[in-house]
């Protein structure tokens, strides 16, 4: 936001709305309209140079075509195996890729690299399989489109954590995906946002007049909904931490959301 100087290797992944705090009680979310977000965002490319670069995923291309600063570069996927989820993650391989080709890494290189890379903590972890039931730590997942992109990954019947601190962002979309999804189980809402998204789901349930086998309910506590989703959970399937939103009404970061998550799970006995 407050940048003066165009890097080298601009890169932008996405562009959804995120660190929105109206309320201005937490310093790390600064923005207080999505105007004033956008633009922190595309700041980026504002002072760079002819000869920089600008690597873009192409959903951007109409939100960045008249920018005439650093040479553009638009990803495109490239067919090759890797051990990540999710197409969002495909996308970012291929911004990464592109990246790498500016640098003129062989290309044997860079497909052995994409090919054995696990992923990064807090972003779609794989954290343990007990009884078959497979847990998934995406605590990094601030916002409803990331929480969106994370439930795109799996075609298993799932079990999702959602909620945390309200940045007053709309998770009409998501609620609408969820309940016409067909293999979300049911979701626990956690957090500060627990009451307003439990009447949200509410009111969408009653519009859509769909998804009689959906189960939803809120919880005290990270613990309590770790606890009966593992409960509820048959063999291969899954339970998602993917909470849509900020941690800081119950925890410092979401790192630490993460990492409580991951240390609930691994507590978990095998009986049930």
């Amino acid at each position: 936001q407050d940048l003066h100087k165009g890097p080298e290797i601009a890169v932008i992944t996405n562009m959804t709305l995120d660190h929105m705090d109206p309320s201005g009680k937490f310093a790390a979310a600064t923005h207080q309209t999505p105007k004033e977000y956008f633009g922190a965002k595309m700041n980026i490319l504002k002072y760079q140079k002819p000869e920089d670069f600008a690597v873009i995923n192409p959903s951007l291309k109409p939100k960045t075509k008249d920018i005439d600063k650093g040479r553009k570069i638009y990803s495109s996927l490239i067919p090759t195996k890797t051990k990540l989820k999710g197409f969002h993650n495909l996308q970012n391989i291929a911004l990464a890729v592109e990246i790498g080709k500016i640098f003129k890494v062989p290309k044997k290189n860079i497909l052995k690299t994409v090919k054995n890379f696990k992923g990064i903590e807090h972003r779609l972890e794989f954290v343990k399989k007990i009884n078959d039931i497979s847990f998934y730590n995406d605590s990094a997942a601030t916002n409803p489109d990331a929480t969106l992109a994370a439930l795109k990954s799996f075609n298993e019947p799932t079990h999702l954590i959602l909620g945390g601190y309200d940045k007053g962002l709309d998770y009409k979309k998501l609620t609408q995906y969820i309940l016409k999804s067909k293999n979300i189980k049911s979701v626990i809402l956690i957090g500060q946002l627990k009451h307003k998204l439990y009447n949200n789901f509410q009111f969408t349930i009653y519009n859509l007049q769909s998804n009689s086998n959906f189960q939803l309910k809120k919880a005290k506590s990270l613990k309590e909904a770790v606890l009966t989703l593992y409960k509820k959970a048959d063999k291969n399937e899954i339970v998602l931490l993917s909470p849509g939103a900020s941690s800081l009404d119950m925890f410092s970061s979401y790192a630490q959301r993460g990492d409580q998550f991951k240390k609930l799970v691994k507590q978990i006995r095998r009986e049930r």
